[in-house]
């Protein structure tokens, strides 16, 4: 009986070892990726900024989110947010609810080429985002965009709007080269 208790208690203390140095094993090695982690998002962030204050990019979003509802594929639908200069040329579709306006012949999404004010662009909360704020009109609709860019190309877009509900996107950014010479 004794040799049995013995032997379970040398088993059970050889699993215990074996699971606390394979946790310090996994400790040590995660710690190590977490600086390089950080190393390379400053240089990723960094590069966006370049980006960013060049004015030249272009914004492909992969989802939809609506105020009133779920999230929406965009995937295969044509859509993009452009900033060349100071102007935009974005358009990206419309889910949700309009308050007011509209009217036959109207396109429904969020579509202009113009001019874009007010633009402020700033680091995010503890440097670990972009965010760029600007005012733009289409026709008689005042569109507010927020977009946040972060360090791995991902970006938030939310657009208010004067007439409809808010609606938010998820994309990725990218440099845009114009087409036209």
């Amino acid at each position: 009986m004794k040799n049995i208790a013995k032997h379970l208690n040398n088993s059970v203390l050889k699993k215990i070892l074996i699971t606390v140095i394979t946790l310090l094993v996994l400790c040590l090695v995660g710690s190590c990726r977490s600086t390089k982690t950080k190393e390379a998002q400053a240089f990723e962030l960094e590069e966006i900024s370049n980006l960013v204050n060049d004015k030249t990019f272009e914004i492909e979003n992969m989802w939809a989110f609506p105020l009133r509802g779920s999230r929406i594929d965009l995937i295969g639908n044509p859509n993009f947010l452009r900033i060349k200069g100071d102007s935009a040329n974005v358009n990206l579709p419309y889910f949700g609810v309009r308050q007011f306006g509209g009217g036959y012949g109207d396109r429904g999404g969020i579509i202009f080429n113009d001019a874009i004010k007010d633009v402020k662009i700033e680091e995010g909360k503890n440097g670990k985002s972009l965010i760029m704020n600007f005012k733009a009109n289409q026709g008689n609709e005042d569109l507010q965009f927020y977009i946040t860019i972060f360090p791995n190309n991902r970006t938030d877009i939310s657009v208010n709007s004067s007439q409809r509900d808010a609606i938010s996107y998820q994309g990725t950014i990218k440099s845009y080269k114009s087409k036209d010479k």
